[in-house]
């Protein structure tokens, strides 16, 4: 594990995140990609009309979505969807999306241990991530929070964190 975890530092910057609501949800590969903040329209290279936030964070490493005491969604589930079922991973994404559809606010960071973090939103929803795995790749990433202002990349892995 990265010398360099600093919980109060992992735990100051998604303070950032709280008070925001979580509306936006992708997945690229078993990559959880969340967006929070104010809504900006912005347009790429090739014209293409896209949709960012004030913050969007990534998680690399195992994550779960959870409703009070049960999973939602997790990476495990991802990892696990019948790769020849054409309707299993839109069927995952939907069930992911549907427990944003109401863009819940971040009420509280109530855990941050080893490069982890637990985040709780309204209505009884957590998201969190739990990086498993030491210095098996000292480059690969836990998560990375992205901010919109100043441009910012707080990333977070099993070498300790960095600010790009």
């Amino acid at each position: 594990m990265g010398t360099n975890l600093h919980s109060e530092i992992l735990r100051a910057e998604l303070e950032k995140l709280v008070g925001l609501p979580l509306w936006g949800v992708g997945l690229a590969a078993s990559m959880l990609m969340l967006t929070f903040g104010n809504r900006y329209t912005s347009r790429t290279p090739l014209g293409r009309e896209i949709e960012g936030g004030d913050f969007s964070l990534n998680v690399q490493c195992a994550w779960r979505v959870a409703h009070e005491d049960e999973v939602v969604a997790g990476y495990a589930d991802y990892v696990a969807l019948d790769k020849t079922d054409p309707f299993a991973g839109p069927a995952f994404f939907e069930t992911l999306q549907n427990a944003f559809t109401k863009s819940p606010r971040v009420e509280a960071i109530t855990s941050v241990r080893a490069g982890g973090f637990s985040l709780r939103l309204e209505d009884g929803l957590y998201v969190e991530a739990f990086p498993s795995f030491s210095a098996v790749d000292p480059e690969s990433e836990f998560w990375r929070l992205m901010s919109r202002e100043p441009n910012q990349h707080f990333v977070v892995g099993p070498g300790g964190l960095d600010v790009q």
